[in-house]
């Protein structure tokens, strides 16, 4: 069951007896989408020292850059958690095998708007200068058949009401300023049919087969001065 992480979290934070401990810096992976798609964004973590981590809760936002439909995040009970269990070779989840009972994806009405946060089942550490997932943003693409392009934007929204991170103890860590000028480009980018894979190979090989007819018939002998006084009696 999904859990509004933000007010579970705040009841933790309330209780904060020290702050900015650490720089703390989000960051975002690029990532394509084909029109009318759903697809993801990775949302990265990086911290300036060694540091504890319990919880967090943090507020995106898409924006346009280049129009081409709309992109919206995915209805808070599709947002998945498949990010919990996440382990790659750049970075796994900040709370990989500690995750706790407060995994949250909600939605904001305008549908552009998302708050995500966890907290672990205890202090988790996280080395400095290492790259951690912090979120995965599930989202789709709304356009009319015809819309092939268009490039969007997904940022972290500056709201300290919102964006908390802090350990067990309430003691909380400041975002870089960084963070709020970094974003995560999504664009959108047609991907060609099977059959239209299929009707270009055609049309390639047919050509390679005209270019090599031709040099064969220009390597042959000049056919129009062959006549019947060059056949031997």
């Amino acid at each position: 069951m999904r859990v509004i992480f933000s007010i579970l979290l705040f009841s933790v934070l309330t209780q904060t007896v020290s702050t900015a401990r650490a720089d703390l810096i989000i960051s975002f992976k690029d990532t394509e989408l084909s029109p009318r798609g759903v697809g993801s964004v990775d949302v990265l973590l990086r911290s300036s020292s060694d540091i504890a981590l319990f919880g967090f809760s943090a507020k995106f936002e898409i924006s346009t850059e280049t129009s081409g439909g709309v992109l919206e995040f995915q209805p808070t009970d599709q947002q998945l958690d498949s990010e919990r269990n996440f382990a790659g070779p750049d970075y796994s989840y900040i709370f990989l095998n500690k995750n706790g009972a407060g995994f949250g994806a909600d939605r904001q009405a305008d549908k552009l708007q998302l708050v995500s946060g966890d907290f672990a089942t205890e202090d988790v550490t996280l080395l400095a200068n290492t790259d951690y997932l912090l979120a995965r943003l599930e989202v789709n693409h709304n356009a009319p058949i015809g819309v092939s392009h268009g490039v969007f934007r997904i940022r972290l929204v500056d709201d300290p009401a919102t964006n908390l991170f802090a350990d067990f103890r309430g003691n909380s860590h400041d975002l870089n300023a960084a963070s709020f000028s970094n974003f995560g480009t999504l664009s959108i980018t047609a991907v060609p049919e099977p059959s239209c894979l299929i009707l270009s190979g055609c049309a390639t090989l047919s050509l390679l087969l005209v270019r090599r007819g031709r040099r064969t018939m220009a390597s042959r002998p000049d056919s129009s001065s062959f006549s019947l006084l060059d056949v031997p009696e």
